[in-house]
C-alpha cells in the first residue's frame, strides 16, 4: 500500500494558508462547548487523530487538505485511503525539506479562560491552553550539534459555534507547529507567525 504522497506546492498551501482567517461554521463532529472542543482539537492535533481533528478544522485549512484528498484521489498509483483524517494524519510531523525542525508529539497541560469577542457579524471564543511541544531535528536545516525544542506555549484556540456545534474559526499555534515546527523558531519572522495564530480572527 502506498502512503500519501503529498507535492511540496500543496504541502506550502496548508501551511500558508493557515495564516488567513477564515469565516467559522458548524460541525456535527465539534463538542457541545467551547472548553470541550479546545480540549479535543489541541488533543487530536498532539496525537495525530485524524477524525476528530477534521471535524474542528477551519474552513480555509479543511480546503487545503481537502486539495490533497482530490490530488491523491485522481493519483492512478496511490492506493492508501484518500480522505481528510488520513492526510492531515501524514501532514502532521512531515519532515518537508525546507524545515530545520519537525514536530513529534506533546502533552497538553491545562485548559485555561475563555473570552468572547465580535468581528463584523460573527462572535469567536477563545480558549486559553498550556501546551508541551516536542520537536526534532530534520536533516540539513537543522543547526549541527543544537538540540531541537521543546517549548511549553500558551495558545488560543479560536471557535465559532454554537449551533450545531463549536468548530475552530482559524488554526492555532498547536496546530501551526504540528505542521512546521519551525513556527516556534527565533526569527522574526516565525515570531511574527507565532503571534499572528493566538490572535482573534480577523473577519
Amino acid at each position: 500500500m502506498r502512503r500519501v504522497t503529498a507535492s511540496r506546492s500543496l504541502l506550502l498551501i496548508v501551511v500558508l494558508g493557515l495564516m488567513l482567517a477564515a469565516v467559522a461554521c458548524g460541525s456535527d463532529g465539534s463538542a457541545a462547548d467551547p472548553a470541550g472542543a479546545a480540549r479535543s482539537y489541541v488533543q487530536a492535533v498532539l496525537d495525530r487523530d485524524g477524525k476528530t481533528l477534521c471535524a474542528l478544522l477551519d474552513t480555509t485549512t479543511r480546503h487545503s487538505v481537502d486539495r490533497m484528498v482530490a490530488e491523491a484521489k485522481n493519483d492512478s498509483t496511490y492506493h492508501g485511503p484518500a480522505d481528510c483524517p488520513h492526510v492531515i494524519h501524514f501532514l502532521i510531523g512531515y519532515p518537508h525539506e525546507n524545515m530545520g525542525y519537525r514536530f513529534t508529539g506533546g502533552k497538553l497541560l491545562s485548559v485555561g479562560r475563555s473570552r468572547a469577542v465580535t468581528v463584523g457579524e460573527h462572535r469567536y471564543v477563545g480558549v486559553d491552553v498550556r501546551v508541551i511541544l516536542r520537536t526534532e531535528a530534520n536533516g540539513s536545516y537543522a543547526p549541527t550539534g543544537e538540540p531541537a525544542p521543546w517549548l511549553t506555549v500558551t495558545d488560543t484556540v479560536w471557535l465559532g459555534g454554537p449551533a450545531p456545534g463549536w468548530r475552530t474559526a482559524k488554526p492555532s499555534l498547536t496546530l501551526m507547529a504540528a505542521l512546521n515546527g519551525d513556527i516556534l523558531g527565533d526569527s522574526r519572522p516565525d515570531q511574527a507567525y507565532a503571534r499572528e495564530a493566538v490572535q482573534p480572527p480577523r473577519h
